[in-house]
């Protein structure tokens, strides 16, 4: 029985065990999975907080801990227009406090290309603990990363070649 809900909770997080899982986070000492999807198209596709397109986005909170299930929850999206959340802003979408006795919360909106924070909440007691999840939509992280991978190999390229000079001349 442990190995089925092993395998059943690998499954809910796209075949990936909990405990590799890079969609996890942690909010007090609550576990909590994290996933993007794009229904329109690139349909089962999960994305964690980088996701390539812009369009309809499905985000979904799964809930590790089933004690998450006792205590009220929500979710509220803004969209960054600098590198610092406004305060004062109000929100895109939202999902107001609520049991979410499933153990997963659910939000569908139409974002456009762009950064998001997206902010959890959780009543526990007398404290409500929050946690910013940063998403990007439709920014490509990956060509922001090949300019500095050709600067890196430029620069062993470079060391080499003068290793291999003076290697030369001292011969």
């Amino acid at each position: 029985m442990l190995l089925s809900l092993s395998i059943q909770l690998a499954q809910a997080h796209g075949g990936v065990s909990i405990d590799i899982d890079k969609c996890k986070f942690q909010v007090a000492n609550y576990n909590l999975h994290y996933a993007s999807y794009l229904p329109n198209d690139i349909g089962g596709e999960e994305f964690c907080w980088d996701v390539p397109k812009s369009g309809q986005v499905f985000l979904t909170l799964d809930f590790i801990n089933n004690a998450l299930k006792t205590k009220e929850t929500s979710f509220d999206l803004y969209k960054k227009s600098t590198d610092k959340l406004q305060v004062d802003q109000q929100p895109i979408a939202s999902i107001p406090f609520s049991y979410h006795r499933s153990g997963n919360m659910n939000l569908e909106a139409n974002l456009e290309k762009g950064s998001y924070v997206g902010v959890l909440s959780i009543k526990d007691g007398h404290e409500t603990h929050r946690a910013n999840i940063s998403i990007n939509i439709g920014l490509d992280r990956q060509q922001n990363f090949l300019p500095m991978l050709a600067l890196v190999l430029f620069s062993i390229g470079l060391l080499a070649y003068f290793i291999l000079k003076k290697n030369k001349q001292s011969q």
